[in-house]
């Protein structure tokens, strides 16, 4: 789990959680379950999950969590092999669009970009995922303030 208290000018405005997991597929018997739990139970902001599994058949009903918002990139359809697709899951309280996702020009790389509001403080945030390297990466950019990170 990443924490990130943001300053502006020296003063605390806000605490915006981010957590990141290669799931390796939430489809496994209890995995979103444990997942919801871990997010709920920390008061987490922001999930980001790397190879959710998921395909267009597995509709939003069934992985949704109470009080968050799912926002959902599945493997490419072209892609043979089984695995990859990333999502966020975003509290309610913190208003979210997509900015970029994944484009024909770049089938096997899956990313998403998404712009973040919480307590009048913008974020953009990325998870990229490579397969079959399996490269994931989290990126946190804050708009408007200076970051201060801390770990918890």
């Amino acid at each position: 789990m990443f924490s990130k208290h943001v300053s502006c000018n020296g003063d605390l405005l806000c605490k915006l959680s981010l957590y990141f997991i290669n799931a390796t597929s939430l489809a496994k018997p209890n995995a979103l379950q444990l997942l919801s739990t871990d997010i709920i139970s920390n008061s987490i902001h922001v999930a980001l999950v790397a190879e959710t599994w998921f395909h267009d058949s597995v509709p939003d009903d069934q992985i949704l969590l109470a009080n968050y918002t799912l926002v959902r990139l599945d493997r490419n359809p072209a892609q043979k092999r089984k695995g990859g697709g990333i999502c966020f899951y975003v509290r309610n309280d913190v208003q979210t669009t997509v900015i970029k996702h994944r484009n024909a020009k770049e089938p096997n790389l899956e990313y998403m970009w998404i712009r973040c509001e919480f307590d009048s403080v913008i974020y953009v945030i990325a998870c990229i995922y490579h397969p079959p390297g399996r490269v994931m990466i989290l990126l946190c950019l804050c708009v408007n303030c200076q970051l201060t990170w801390t770990s918890c």
